[in-house]
């Protein structure tokens, strides 16, 4: 065993998403691992982007001797500033998970490189559409760094190599799917000739739903994310067109263990671990 007690805390932000349950299992059986070998993991969730809550788990487990940290951070200077400090001055290695912060000290992240996830979804989104017509965005939570990632590098490639579509409209949903179902309505009712939906994050079966009883589950051409239970679903059903995946379990544990390798025999990461697939 290593000569200090390995402690890693796990913060988990977005946990009221179906996404991040299946995150929490990964996290789950790379603590059973971890305690294994005699090492302690921690795990804080966090239900909606709350970096104040972030932040008191973070000074928390500092306080108690932890010595590692993952967490699924929100855009804010603050805790930008904070995973600095503990990347620095307290010596504290912080991974970044699902959701980055690029411009901190963070020792790595794990996850989806989001930004070609909404290169890729403005892509299929040319190929579908022939190039042409209004498209909207239907985004969860708005300090979620991911989701603001997706956004852009959708937005990015439509102003680059497609003239001829128009992101007319950018809605957040707040990862509840009656606002998102709401968000819908209002998007037909100001844009009639809408021909596509890119949904970022959650709450596709609020959008989908509506498509649906509007009759507009085959006219409108919608792109999601996650391979999820509820999303295959409406894949499979025709309402949406395609999914762009990410293995969530994967996301959930590596973290950890890239943590524990550190901790345990000082095996520092190579690289970013990117994760996709469609």
């Amino acid at each position: 065993m290593a000569k200090r007690k390995i402690r890693i805390g796990v913060i988990l932000q977005y946990m009221k998403t179906p996404f991040m349950q299946q995150v929490l299992k990964g996290v789950m059986t790379a603590k059973e691992e971890v305690e294994s070998f005699g090492g302690t993991v921690k795990i804080y969730e966090i239900e909606g982007a709350e970096p104040e809550k972030v932040m008191v788990a973070m000074e928390e487990l500092r306080e108690a001797g932890f010595n590692g940290i993952a967490m699924t951070p929100s855009e804010d200077q603050l805790l930008k500033a904070r995973i600095d400090q503990y990347s620095e001055e307290y010596g504290i290695p912080v991974v970044t998970f699902n959701a980055d912060l690029e411009d901190t000290k963070r020792l790595c992240f794990v996850g989806q490189d989001t930004f070609q996830s909404g290169r890729t979804a403005a892509g299929l989104m040319n190929e579908m559409t022939d190039g042409k017509g209004q498209v909207a965005i239907i985004s969860g939570q708005i300090a979620n760094p991911g989701l603001i990632s997706r956004q852009k590098g959708f937005t990015t490639e439509i102003k680059e190599n497609f003239p001829e579509l128009e992101v007319v409209d950018i809605r957040y949903s707040y990862d509840d799917e009656w606002v998102a179902s709401k968000i819908v309505e209002e998007l037909l009712e100001l844009y009639p000739e809408l021909t596509g939906i890119y949904i970022t994050g959650h709450g596709v079966k609020g959008v989908c739903q509506t498509l649906k009883k509007l009759g507009k589950d085959r006219s409108m051409h919608v792109i999601a994310n996650d391979f999820l239970e509820e999303n295959k679903k409406w894949l499979q059903d025709g309402t949406i067109n395609f999914l762009i995946g990410q293995d969530a379990e994967v996301q959930g544990h590596s973290p950890v263990t890239i943590l524990f390798q550190l901790l345990f025999d000082s095996k520092a990461p190579e690289k970013n671990f990117s994760i996709q697939t469609l």
